[in-house]
């Protein structure tokens, strides 16, 4: 899947860009935010890139599944930011409450 790889690696690089930097200001933390909610949105990409496939090998599954951790890890744990709304929306056709989504 060499679309998923690609997306892969521009979360991968915007992460890695993410953890060398220092909020000093609430602009730079407003910005690692959106660098955060970015490398999600990229690494659901990556899931995307699987779609359709008749058939998945297991390092396939393993790697759908490494993209879903890395996903949902960029979400928690940090301040919300304008892009989870976006995102619980895009997960929630009907609209509804993204934790009702899930289950």
């Amino acid at each position: 899947m060499v679309f998923a790889s690609i997306a892969r690696n521009w979360a991968n690089a915007l992460k890695k860009s993410i953890d060398s930097t220092d909020a000093v200001s609430s602009e730079d933390e407003h910005m690692i935010a959106s660098q955060r909610a970015k490398c999600c949105i990229f690494y659901m990409y990556a899931i995307i890139c699987f779609a359709g496939s008749n058939k998945i090998s297991i390092c396939a599954a393993k790697e759908i599944c490494s993209l879903s951790v890395l996903a949902e890890s960029c979400r928690l744990f940090e301040d919300p930011t304008p892009y989870d709304d976006l995102l619980t929306d895009s997960c929630c056709s009907d609209g509804g409450d993204y934790d009702d989504c899930r289950k």
